[in-house]
């Protein structure tokens, strides 16, 4: 029996190390492919999502929220560069995806980790301060 695949697009490499570690093992029975969208020109990749919506391959877009003031005015920012996705398909991260890496992190294992300081809430940690709240040097 043939695994379906689910291509996910992310913007650079520590959002493709994040979904092959963290996600992949939840996405079961489903494969998972993790294509980095900034290093790929915009019509490549809606070539792409045109022939994954023309054989019924499930995709997911992710993309930070940054600065839009809604998920939603996100996604529809996204579908102007990229008509082939629909709504569905875009998971938009709540500020930048740095504040997923936090969630749910105990004081405890952030002191394993070397971070300091950990925020109680993490919806606004960006790449930046996810840095400055670092111990020892490792790549984030």
């Amino acid at each position: 029996m043939v695994r379906e695949t689910l291509l996910v697009f992310v913007e650079g490499g520590s959002d493709r190390r994040f979904f092959e570690r963290a996600i992949q093992p939840f996405a079961l029975p489903l494969r998972m492919r993790v294509v980095e969208y900034a290093s790929v020109p915009n019509r490549e990749i809606n070539r792409i999502l045109v022939e994954k919506r023309r054989i019924g391959s499930p995709c997911m877009f992710v993309k930070d929220r940054d600065l839009a003031p809604c998920a939603t005015s996100r996604k529809e920012k996204v579908q102007e560069t990229h008509p082939p996705l629909a709504a569905r398909d875009i998971v938009v991260v709540s500020r930048e995806i740095e504040s997923w890496y936090m969630a749910g992190i105990t004081q405890e294992t952030a002191k394993r980790l070397g971070i300091r300081n950990l925020p109680d809430k993490t919806d606004e940690c960006v790449k930046r301060r996810l840095r400055s709240m670092q111990t020892f040097p490792f790549q984030i």
